[in-house]
């Protein structure tokens, strides 16, 4: 493990409600030994998406919303 390096994990999501919880804990688990941040990227889920990620919230989960199509598609 290098402590000097930090790692960014960039996810979009769309209607991923129930997913969410599951993805932030597999990165949380897989990089636990690492710094690191997840973005995700929420494109105008019509779900609960949005609430769900809110309520999970940490230090290192970063939430963009709203940006319709414009870095879903720059992510891809």
């Amino acid at each position: 493990m290098d402590g000097n390096k930090f790692y960014s994990v960039v996810v979009p999501l769309y209607n991923e409600a129930e997913n969410a919880p599951l993805l932030i804990s597999a990165v949380a688990n897989a990089l636990q030994n690492y710094q690191y941040e997840l973005i995700l990227i929420d494109d105008f889920s019509t779900d609960n998406t949005v609430k769900v990620v809110k309520d999970l919230a940490a230090s290192n989960v970063v939430l963009i919303e709203g940006l319709r199509d414009y870095l879903i598609n720059v992510c891809l």
